[in-house]
């Protein structure tokens, strides 16, 4: 299976299937330096602001894109290629009914913690609708009209649009306590795009009662938060997650499309604004996502589609790309990538960039894109990708050509993380990735000195990635997880201790060399431990170009002696010449691990890393067989085949991830 950011689908109504997301990380808290007025739980837009802001909107609503009445606009995308297939498969939808989702499924995550078997079906609902949706707008002949409203109505009957993960009181359930979530506001955006677009084409109790539910749902509830400054349960709009960003452009492009008066809409805009700041907070100055490729996809690009959104529907007068931390956010995909298409599995957002993302960010960021991404088809993606590309808005190719290759290095350095690469044209590409920074960062794991080591597009060794989502994975039990603690990444045990979480818990750089020939990384992971006895543990990381070799050597000190172990983590076929050297393998790619341990007898130990729904991880781990009192464990990383006559342990996982890190 292709190691992609798992429940990352495409666009607005697939990416919502990264309603993995969860309140309660990082949520509701303030942009350094800025206080709430008092009272008020988010800051009151100016009201000469608001007024400006509603003199360059039009005076009546207007959706992405065109409406469906415009037939030289839509008669152009029926032209695509993509035309033909969206037709067919929304004809095998007009007399299938949506999955149903009975209350006892909502019930499954409060009673089990199972989130997957309610949104399954849920996602599926508004797939159809998004089919449905486009197949009538391309053809305008009435023909998915009837089965368009049903999911309509089915939708605006819903017991709720927050998902169960998102409700654990269940006030939206039992209808008590309603909230916005990243589920409920993509449920407005598909609903009121269906309005938008058709317009009266649909029956006047459809639009009335969409409308309705929309403004109950939605709407109401944001503008009563921003109006009075309590958030009522929706802390996202103060956040600095991925949920301001998806939830805000929710709301925002729901309101652009159904609320009638310019003064409305500007109260959205300018809540917007402010909401804004808080979400670019949470990214390090130098433009680095702790939570992960995935989020930047899911997140970063709700953000860019609610802006290319505003700044068509201001005449380009509110442009929310201005400032050159946006830049440098924008640019993180490019350089977060240790091989083209190919990046870390850092915290819960896993992935390489995604293309539709990269589309869209023309518009905006266009030096932030490589010039050789492949052209993307204009119908792919669903309405939101077809209304903000389809019609006009994309800037015109760029020139053919290959991309430029990526740099030796990237240093994210306020989050502590280095990319290094083999040179263009040095053979079959080498490089890993390696992180410091803290644990208490967004979508957390702790694993304060972590790797990924990457062959060819495929890791060989290093972090494990994440898990499936429960309600455990968002709970105080977070960490019991061997795959979100320190124990399944490849990071050490210090007298039998595992990194604590938290702010304090945090690398600090000692030493950093990066030249043409080599780049080396020293961190200090003392702090990460909370063992009294620890006087000192540095990790040096050296990716030596010349020799195509990357050498991790942890070093440790104690003021008595103490149990410690260091391990390496692989989804690979191990094959083994003897304990000190190991290889790690699929079908066509191969490396050798030389093990140099120094103080003490040794022995490997062995484990599989239950992960339940995913490839299990194998871990390897070089354990000392008395305590010590200083140690030094080396492990040297080369490319090389595979030599003849040993003996293969094969993994269990590695036909499951055998291309985990290969470009989605």
């Amino acid at each position: 299976m292709t190691r992609r950011f798992g429940f990352m689908i495409g666009l607005m109504l697939s990416t919502l299937a990264a309603c993995a997301a969860q309140p309660g990380l990082a949520l509701g808290k303030e942009e350094p330096g800025k206080k709430a007025s008092a009272g008020r739980g988010f800051p009151a837009a100016r009201p000469e602001r608001v007024a400006e802001i509603a003199a360059w909107l039009r005076p009546e609503p207007h959706g992405l894109g065109r409406p469906a009445s415009d037939r030289e606009a839509w008669g152009r995308l029926a032209a695509q290629p993509e035309a033909a297939g969206i037709l067919r498969k929304a004809a095998g939808l007009t007399d299938k009914p949506l999955p149903e989702l009975p209350d006892a499924l909502y019930l499954e995550f409060t009673s089990t913690g199972n989130r997957s078997n309610y949104e399954r079906p849920c996602f599926q609902r508004t797939g159809q609708l998004d089919t449905l949706l486009l197949a009538e707008c391309l053809e305008y002949k009435g023909r998915f009209l009837p089965a368009l409203e049903r999911a309509i109505l089915t939708l605006c009957g819903e017991r709720s649009w927050t998902m169960p993960a998102h409700d654990a009181s269940l006030g939206n359930f039992n209808g008590t306590r309603l909230t916005v979530d990243l589920g409920s506001s993509a449920r407005g955006w598909l609903l009121a795009s269906a309005d938008g677009w058709l317009g009266d084409r649909l029956t006047p109790a459809v639009r009335e009662r969409l409308r309705k539910e929309i403004r109950r749902r939605v709407l109401d509830l944001y503008l009563a938060a921003v109006r009075t400054g309590q958030l009522n349960g929706n802390g996202w709009i103060k956040g600095d997650s991925n949920w301001n960003a998806v939830c805000t452009a929710g709301v925002v492009c729901t309101a652009l499309a159904l609320l009638q008066t310019p003064a409305e809409r500007a109260e959205v805009l300018a809540a917007m604004e402010i909401s804004n700041t808080f979400y670019v907070s949470g990214f390090t100055d130098d433009g680095y996502c702790t939570e992960g490729m995935g989020y930047w996809n899911y997140g970063f690009g709700h953000f860019v589609r609610m802006g290319l959104a505003v700044r068509e529907a201001t005449g380009g007068r509110l442009d929310v790309f201005q400032g050159g931390k946006l830049k440098r956010i924008a640019e993180y995909a490019c350089g977060y990538q240790i091989q083209t298409g190919c990046s870390p599995f850092f915290a819960d957002g896993g992935g390489g960039p995604n293309q539709e993302v990269w589309a869209l960010l023309r518009q905006a960021y266009p030096d932030a894109v490589p010039t050789g991404t492949p052209p993307y088809p204009l119908l792919r993606g669903g309405i939101v990708a077809v209304g903000l590309r389809g019609f006009g808005q994309e800037p015109p190719p760029a020139a053919a050509g290959k991309d430029a290759p990526l740099p030796l290095r990237t240093w994210f350095g306020d989050a502590q993380v280095l990319l290094t690469r083999s040179p263009a044209g040095g053979g079959v590409p080498f490089g890993a990735a390696i992180k410091g920074g803290h644990n208490a960062e967004h979508h957390n794991h702790n694993d304060l000195g972590s790797y990924t080591v990457v062959l060819d597009g495929v890791e060989m060794l290093g972090d494990p990635g994440g898990e499936i989502y429960t309600r455990r994975t968002f709970s105080r039990e977070r960490y019991t997880s061997k795959v979100l603690n320190s124990y399944g990444h490849p990071v050490p045990v210090v007298a039998g201790q595992l990194q604590s979480d938290g702010r304090q818990a945090a690398a600090r750089v000692t030493g950093q060399t990066f030249d043409d020939a080599l780049d080396r990384l020293e961190l200090d992971l003392t702090a990460a431990y909370p063992v009294p006895e620890l006087t000192g543990l540095r990790r040096a990381y050296v990716h030596d170009r010349a020799a195509r070799a990357i050498e991790i050597t942890d070093e440790i000190r104690f003021a008595s002696p103490q149990a410690f172990s260091t391990p390496l983590i692989t989804y690979r076929d191990v094959s083994r010449r003897d304990n000190g050297t190991l290889y790690l393998h699929d079908k066509t790619r191969c490396v050798e691990v030389k093990i140099e341990p120094e103080g003490g007898s040794w022995h490997l130990d062995e484990e599989r890393i239950e992960n339940p729904g995913k490839p299990s991880p194998r871990r390897l781990a070089v354990t000392f067989d008395k305590p010590v009192a200083a140690a030094r464990v080396r492990f040297r990383i080369t490319p090389c085949t595979l030599p003849a006559g040993l003996t293969t342990e094969p993994d269990a996982a590695s036909a499951a991830g055998a291309n985990r890190s290969r470009a989605l």
